[in-house]
């Protein structure tokens, strides 16, 4: 496993078991994910588990609904969710 794993990616990784458990994924401050998350070294992020959300939905293998909060998202981070997650229509509700 990779050396940047995160205690949720592990625990997913060594549990199958738990896999069956996850019913959704939910991310609340989610405009802060893409500049707290990434740096040119994760080394350097100050919240580089925030830059691997990707990889939990890879390691559930299962297609669960992601729920991402925020009250301040930019266009630019939607974007990146939708890429970085694979998003196929995702729904956006503002208020």
């Amino acid at each position: 496993m990779d050396g940047h794993a995160t205690p949720l990616s592990r625990l997913l990784h060594k549990t199958p078991a738990i896999v069956k458990l996850v019913r959704r994924l939910v991310v609340d401050k989610a405009h802060l994910a893409l500049f707290w998350g990434t740096a040119m070294d994760f080394e350097d992020a100050f919240r580089p588990a925030w830059g691997r959300i990707s990889s939990i939905r890879t390691l559930l293998k299962i297609n669960v609904p992601i729920l991402l909060l925020s009250a301040t998202v930019s266009p630019r981070v939607l974007q990146y969710f939708y890429q970085s997650l694979s998003l196929r229509n995702p729904v956006l509700y503002q208020t």
